[in-house]
């Protein structure tokens, strides 16, 4: 221990500074040592003096050169990327996983010497998607680059040397990472002078860049992405069809002897699939291209200008080499046009200062979006189409993959087969029904025409989804209208007739019924009830001033009183009858 050059107390060494400190003042004994230290502030009234301290002198000044060691400078640049890290994962609702990203990526930055800067950036990116991709809740690295403004080529080259340096049994799932392998193998392919591959396909691959074939697939990988095209699929014969498309897209020309590349794909130990797979991939790219061209706002002026050309030429091709040939000279624009729409909403979310084009670029942004809206594979309407609305916080198995792109030609269910043939056979006994005369001709030709009303619809259209023939009003509702239906034509000539019995029927039924149908039912006392004529019609008279019979008696017959038979009350009559206390007066209690 050494005296404090400040106030001339005692020092102690503490390790945690590197550096011996006063143990009245905390000034530290070396300058360029120096740790962060907040003293105990003392209270009102307090006589306590602190005294010259170094720390204020040198946060007060600037940090000379050679100040800062080199430990102390990698030791805040690594924290820095620690806490970016976090504020990424936290960004991505995936927080509880930077404890395990930062650890990656310490280790990846001491096993790989990587500097800082750009590349530890990078390092940061793929230690944060190996973290994800370990609990099955992988961000697709494009993504990812997105957030952190840095490229998804350069991003999937440091993923895979991060995983090598790691020592992570991790199997990739994003397309991007199988592109970089696969034009390795594709350029070894084309160096060997006895490969086993047409001359033409070899001088084909060998006329474009494998640089300008590596970005334009990533582009069509991110696009593929829109649509989940490798979602819950194997990934590597995702990536051997896009990389098929992107040569074709480059060289603006169909693929010579596609057979045969798609048969040395299959050969490759990195792909493992079936010839069969991948070309049902590559017909789905191709769908998928074939929808986004229709979409662009100058497609309809190109496709007529050229189709003038071809017919004064006269050359005609088959409809499958047309449309491989199509799409890869529209491959670029679709890209260039989905490049622009990113860039103009880009710019609608995050306008820079003192741009004063906000509503010229949020009009761009609603009118691109609108025309390259995913859609149904074929379809040339340049309508936005309607997404179902989610939260955030859902899970992205709601927006599966078109059918159209999957499937070119989806089979009609049988039930809607069968609809069709009913309704057809339903209107054919219509017309069979007006030519026999069954039914009045149609409203005549000089007549005006008159819309038909709703109740003339669910008349005439109940029975086009049934099996059961039609019935005569329905047919007749059709035909004219009901209000033009008269009542004889409501029943062919006899019908109705056919639903009267006659006599011979109805002695045979009263001989059956016996004494039901016997007798005169006027006098039977039973079906009065026990009730007299007079009382019944007192019952039923609409007028509230005649006086209501007193007592017992029901009437009179031949001057003498005739008093009705006893019958037992009903159940419930007079269960809520309070007349009775209407007699009593208040004064009475």
């Amino acid at each position: 221990m050494s005296a404090c050059q400040s106030c001339g107390a005692q020092t102690v060494y503490v390790p945690e500074t590197f550096s011996e400190i006063c143990i009245s003042c905390g000034s530290l004994s070396d300058a360029s040592q120096v740790q962060l230290y907040t003293p105990e502030i003392p209270g009102e009234g307090s006589s306590w003096y602190a005294g010259p301290s170094m720390l204020r002198t040198v946060r007060g000044g600037r940090m000379l050169a050679g100040q800062e060691s080199k430990e102390m400078r990698d030791r805040r640049k690594r924290l820095a990327l620690h806490n970016t890290i976090q504020n990424l994962l936290t960004r991505l609702s995936h927080s509880g996983l930077a404890p395990r990203a930062i650890n990656l990526f310490d280790l990846a930055m001491k096993k790989g010497g990587y500097r800082w800067g750009k590349k530890a950036t990078l390092v940061a990116g793929a230690s944060m998607a190996i973290a994800m991709r370990e609990l099955n809740k992988g961000e697709t690295l494009d993504s990812l680059a997105s957030l952190m403004s840095v490229s998804p080529i350069s991003l999937s080259r440091i993923f895979l040397q991060v995983k090598l340096h790691t020592n992570v049994s991790l199997p990739p799932t994003d397309v991007i990472l199988f592109f970089q392998p696969l034009l390795n193998l594709i350029k070894k392919l084309i160096a060997e002078p006895t490969s086993a591959i047409p001359s033409n396909l070899r001088d084909y691959l060998s006329e474009v860049s494998l640089s300008a074939i590596l970005s334009l697939a990533t582009s069509l990988a991110v696009i593929a992405g829109e649509i989940k095209l490798a979602d819950q699929r194997r990934t590597p014969p995702v990536a051997c069809a896009i990389l098929l498309v992107a040569f074709e897209g480059e060289t603006a020309k169909a693929m010579p002897s596609l057979d045969t590349m798609v048969a040395w794909l299959v050969n490759q130990e990195i792909v493992k699939a079936t010839k069969l797979t991948i070309m049902e991939r590559y017909r789905e790219v191709g769908r998928l291209l074939d929808d986004c061209k229709r979409r662009l706002p100058w497609f309809e002026q190109t496709t007529q200008s050229r189709k003038r050309k071809g017919a004064a030429s006269g050359k005609e091709k088959k409809l499958a080499a047309v449309d491989r040939v199509d799409n890869a000279r529209w491959v670029k624009d679709v890209i260039t046009f989905q490049e622009d729409l990113w860039k103009s909403e880009h710019a609608k979310a995050n306008p820079e200062p003192g741009d004063s084009d906000d509503e010229d670029q949020s009009e761009t942004a609603s009118t691109l979006s609108g025309l390259m809206s995913p859609g149904p594979s074929g379809s040339s309407s340049s309508q936005p189409t309607k997404r179902r609305r989610t939260d955030e916080g859902e899970s992205a198995e709601l927006r599966h993959r078109p059918a159209a792109y999957v499937y070119a030609y989806p089979e009609r269910h049988p039930r809607y087969k069968k609809g069709i043939k009913v309704a057809s056979t339903s209107l054919l006994a219509l017309e069979s029904h007006s030519a026999t005369g069954k039914i009045p001709a149609l409203i005549p030709g000089n007549a005006p025409e008159e819309t038909q009303s709703f109740r003339s619809h669910l008349l005439s259209a109940s029975f086009l989804p049934t099996a059961a023939p039609p019935t005569r009003l329905a047919l007749l509702a059709a035909a004219k209208g009901e209000g033009a239906i008269e009542d004889d034509e409501l029943f062919e000539e006899g019908e109705l007739e056919g639903f009267i019995r006659d006599e011979t029927e109805v002695e045979e039924i009263r001989q059956i019924r016996g004494e039901e149908w016997s007798g005169d039912w006027e006098d039977d006392d039973k079906l009065l009830g026990g009730v007299d004529e007079d009382t019944r019609v007192l019952r039923l008279s609409p007028d509230d001033t005649s006086e209501p019979l007193t007592g017992a008696t029901s009437g009179t017959a031949g001057g003498e009183e005739v008093i009705g038979e006893w019958r037992e009350l009903s159940p419930g009559a007079n269960a809520h009858d309070y007349a009775a206390f209407d007699t009593f007066d208040d004064a009475d209690w």
